[in-house]
């Protein structure tokens, strides 16, 4: 098979023998992770140069903390990434306009202060002036670096991605798209929905790829992962005569994918509230309707680990104790979840105007469905309410054709 051939063989070989091969590879199926059912345009699915940026890094902030092999490069030398994480941390003390709360865990939590950076890319705010240099600067490094080797490997063209500057005609070749994309000036101050479109420059894929690579996202993001842990244990192991440090590689390469903290607590406390003050108080799957002030979970339906998406329709009031029981399984789809997921669903549309609902509405039809002209307030809710329901059913029986069995049915579990 062509697609995992490629695959293999930039894991396996590569022309630069630093980490950013995994970390690119990462990045695609990231986003890929996150968008599975978007519609393409024009039969292309694009990936902006600057998303490929934010996921760099989210994968090595938690590593500059420490002296790891991420390269065969001098002693004295670390990657340029890093260093440009490491001028982030100097400047990002005396930013201006941060939430105090967000910049104090930031600047206390170490490595888990990745999750507090996330947070700003979120936020209806124009980016920290240090964080935008970090993103443009990593940009420029990916471009340079490993989207310059990684198209031609061993001699063989890797097909299953292409790159598109607008600035340029379409049959240019891949290095003059990519020549391009690196002269595109700094940004000034942007929100990072704005910065995403003001790249010029994305990863293309084609549909009938993307869907491939869609089904092989969780498979590819476990190998990807294991080969760089074992890269870097092997050069760590060369490097010096270290012990005890496979625990630590672990924790380091896990930190997006094993921690409770990037279900972002900080927004989902936002949608906790929102609930609250429109009384969507029913548990999804027992229906019981909690009292005011009354504990609850806040659950992603399809899973996190599965289906990273905090987005109403994702996220819905829970019973604790049912909610530790289902863990990171997928619901049995009955009448009754039904009936609660609609009762929940025209509740947040009743209030569509409120913010959290609205970005969510834009972020369904203009980035999912690519309908960038239609008026989500004018839009009946019966019918959206509809599109979103046959949209989850979709989600959800993807997900399972992919990992089959993962069944939670409330009755039998509630039954023992």
């Amino acid at each position: 098979m062509t697609l995992i051939r490629d695959i293999n063989n930039i894991l396996e070989y590569g022309r630069k023998t630093t980490s950013y091969k995994y970390a690119t590879l990462l990045g695609i199926f990231d986003f890929i992770t996150e968008h599975p059912s978007e519609q393409p345009i024009n039969n292309l699915h694009f990936i902006p140069i600057v998303y490929l940026s934010h996921q760099f890094i989210s994968y090595y902030y938690p590593f500059s903390f420490h002296d790891f092999y991420q390269g065969s490069l001098a002693a004295d030398k670390t990657l340029r990434v890093l260093n440009y994480i490491e001028d982030f941390k100097l400047k990002l003390p005396s930013e201006k306009g941060i939430q105090e709360k967000i910049l104090h865990k930031i600047l206390t939590l170490d490595e888990s202060g990745i999750f507090w950076i996330n947070r700003l890319y979120e936020l209806p705010d124009l980016l920290p002036e240090s964080l935008l240099d970090l993103l443009w600067n990593v940009r420029e490094r990916i471009l340079l670096q490993p989207l310059n080797y990684l198209h031609n490997v061993n001699g063989e063209i890797i097909r299953f991605f292409g790159m598109l500057n607008s600035e340029i005609p379409f049959k240019s070749s891949y290095d003059e798209h990519r020549s391009q994309a690196i002269k595109q000036k700094h940004p000034s101050s942007m929100t990072w929905a704005e910065l995403l479109q003001f790249d010029n420059t994305s990863l293309i894929i084609d549909d009938m790829t993307y869907q491939e690579l869609a089904r092989y996202r969780f498979w590819a993001r476990d190998v990807i992962l294991r080969s760089w842990f074992n890269y870097s244990l092997e050069g760590e192991s060369r490097r010096r005569d270290s012990s005890n440090f496979e625990i630590l590689l672990y924790k380091l390469l896990g930190y997006i994918y094993t921690s409770d903290l990037a279900r972002d607590p900080l927004l989902i406390s936002h949608y906790r509230d929102f609930y609250e003050e429109i009384d969507s108080r029913k548990c999804i799957y027992s229906g019981t309707i909690f009292e005011p002030e009354e504990a609850f979970h806040i659950d992603h339906f399809l899973p996190w680990s599965f289906y990273p998406i905090n987005r109403f329709w994702n996220l819905y009031p829970s019973d604790p104790t049912i909610n530790i029981k289902k863990s990171n399984n997928i619901p049995e789809w009955t009448e009754s979840l039904e009936e609660n997921i609609r009762s929940h669903i025209k509740l947040c549309l009743i209030n569509k105007e409120h913010p959290l609902i609205n970005n969510d509405l834009k972020y369904f039809y203009f980035n999912l469905h690519k309908n960038k002209d239609l008026d989500i307030l004018t839009r009946e809710n019966e019918l959206i309410e509809e599109e979103i329901i046959n949209f989850l059913k979709s989600e959800r029986q993807k997900i399972l054709e992919i990992i089959p069995g993962r069944i939670f049915n409330f009755l039998s579990e509630n039954s023992e």
